[in-house]
């Protein structure tokens, strides 16, 4: 499967895979064949064909896999609405599983691209908080540490924490805000060139309460 893509998509044994394993679960010791999958998937093909549907409008497409021979063998690439169509025929209880692994699948893909959009927010910002340091302080690294600990400090008390949480200990809600703080941070320390300056300012701004998006922004 691929969690890089704009949206989830899973090969066809993939899903047979998580059909098995979800029947098994389930009680039931009748296994799908592949190949009878890919059989399955041309006849649903075929019958949209016949009732009009535009073949481009599918969102699913012939590929391949290697096996355990690492021989190449065909199989089908589809998107999260094929998935459950070709689950149609499944019991409640496979078709229920199947959503949530799939759902699963999604949140886990949003996740990471936003912790790899902060991560490259971080960097950028260390790199501004470089340009910003004197030339003594550039190749310390307290100052970024203690950059990082001011805004863990303020993002903490904004969610009303009473001990600093690390940044790794953060969810995306908090970071989101992190990143505001930081950014905020950084233009506060443009003007006054001073951490201990910059670090009443915000504790003044982001007293020990839970501030609406709106007033963050």
């Amino acid at each position: 499967m691929n969690l890089l893509s704009i949206e989830i998509t899973m090969t066809s044994l993939e899903v047979v895979d998580l059909i098995n394993k979800f029947r098994e679960e389930e009680g039931n010791k009748g296994a799908v064949r592949h190949d009878n999958f890919m059989a399955s998937i041309r006849k649903e093909i075929k019958s949209l064909e016949n009732a009009g549907v535009e073949i481009s409008a599918l969102k699913i497409k012939e590929g391949t896999y290697k096996d355990k021979q690492n021989q190449e063998r065909p199989c089908f690439v589809m998107d999260r609405s094929w998935v459950m169509q070709m689950c149609n025929k499944e019991s409640a209880l496979v078709r229920y599983k199947t959503q949530q692994y799939i759902e699963a699948l999604e949140q886990a893909l949003q996740d990471l691209k936003f912790r790899q959009g902060d991560k490259k927010h971080q960097l950028q910002c260390m790199e501004i908080l470089q340009d910003l340091l004197p030339e003594e302080l550039k190749q310390e690294k307290v100052s970024y540490i203690k950059a990082n600990t001011v805004v863990n400090k303020v993002t903490s008390n904004i969610f009303g924490f009473p001990k600093m949480l690390r940044k790794k200990e953060m969810n995306n809600e908090m970071l989101e805000v992190r990143e505001k703080v930081l950014d905020e941070y950084l233009k506060l320390y443009e003007v006054l060139e001073n951490n201990h300056l910059v670090t009443e300012t915000l504790n003044k701004k982001y007293e020990r309460k839970l501030l609406s998006a709106e007033e963050i922004n």
